[in-house]
């Protein structure tokens, strides 16, 4: 078979590719492969084999197109930069497993090459995969090799964040910002240590800064939390409904068929936190009506609890007791339900 020939059936097998077609699409790849040895197809083949779920073919394809005489770095790379796109969190249910898979082919170029880039990058798929010890571990032992790395500061400061070493989290937040005092990611993690240390007009400031380069929703629910912690309910309200506008606007531009994964994470987060505020702010209409809403999606002690305690200052006490007696189910030692059990013991 001519060149124009393989290279027509390449073309064919990428724009199956595209169109998820992945079955067809690995069907010409294996017939390519017996006929030509080609790094493009062995890395498409790789990453469809992935797609399709089958692990082994997968790597073995990646294998090949590493043992290679001539390894093309950059094609490799680009494959655990696909798998691990923080992107898949919001168009994919499958993206725990992606994240793995740009782990192993971390691993996979690390046994031939001791490549700090690569290091880097695996730290951070294990801060998407909630293993912040791990990415941890991997930061602090490259972090003397690429000091003056934006990536490795943001990682060190958001895992001890996430691991409430929150002094510690601060300083590398700071040292960071001494090499880039405008970048949003770690002004955003300075501002969220600041939030939980209670320093609340620092974080404003803080939060207040990274609005000021790009608006965004997370920011804007961190300010409701403070203005919260400040009791300062109408201004909370104001910040929960600019940071739902935020995340709306996000969510309509997703893909429809993917965007339900990423409006479930955040949407009964920032909905909770509204109804909460109209709680507090004595609208208790309003909030009960979307707990309600929250309730039809996800049965937790923390719906059940605010449902209750909605309920309970609207003078249903039978139906606040049930809902606390449906919180507890869930969470025995839900300390707001077991006091406002009591509360309803007591009125009674």
């Amino acid at each position: 078979m001519d060149d124009a020939n393989l290279k027509a059936l390449y073309k064919k097998a990428y724009i199956f590719y595209l169109m998820k077609s992945y079955d067809e699409s690995i069907n010409i790849l294996e017939y390519l492969n017996k006929l030509i040895v080609s790094d493009e197809v062995l890395l498409l083949a790789a990453r469809v084999s992935l797609l399709l779920g089958d692990y082994e073919n997968g790597m073995n394809y990646y294998e090949l197109s590493l043992d290679r005489d001539i390894f093309n770095y950059e094609n490799y790379t680009n494959e655990i930069i696909f798998f691990g796109e923080e992107k898949w969190k919001y168009v994919s249910q499958d993206y725990l497993k992606f994240y793995r898979y740009s782990i192993d082919l971390c691993d996979l170029l690390l046994e031939k090459y001791d490549d700090v880039d690569t290091k880097l990058w695996k730290s951070y798929m294990f801060y998407l995969l909630n293993d912040y010890e791990e990415s941890l571990k991997l930061s602090d032992n490259i972090f003397p090799l690429i000091s003056d790395n934006l990536l490795v500061y943001f990682l060190k400061a958001e895992n001890l964040l996430k691991l409430k070493r929150y002094e510690e989290s601060v300083k590398f937040s700071e040292k960071g910002l001494d090499l880039d005092s405008s970048n949003i990611l770690l002004i955003q993690t300075k501002a969220k240590v600041l939030y939980f240390l209670k320093e609340y007009e620092e974080s404003l400031y803080c939060f207040n800064k990274v609005n000021g380069i790009g608006e965004n929703d997370e920011a804007y629910l961190f300010i409701a939390k403070v203005n919260m912690a400040c009791d300062d309910w109408h201004k909370a309200l104001w910040n929960i409904d600019k940071s739902i506008c935020g995340w709306k606007e996000f969510y309509d531009n997703l893909k429809k068929e993917y965007s339900e994964i990423y409006y479930r994470a955040n949407y009964f987060d920032l909905f909770w936190h509204k109804s909460l505020i109209l709680f507090k702010l004595e609208r208790f209409d309003d909030a009960n009506d979307i707990i309600d809403c929250l309730i039809e999606k996800e049965e937790s002690a923390k719906n059940y609890c605010l449902k209750a305690k909605i309920l309970y200052e609207m003078g249903d006490y039978e139906n606040a007791l049930m809902f606390v007696n449906k919180a507890l189910d869930l969470k025995p030692d839900c300390r707001d339900a077991i006091q406002l059990k009591e509360n309803l013991i007591n009125s009674s």
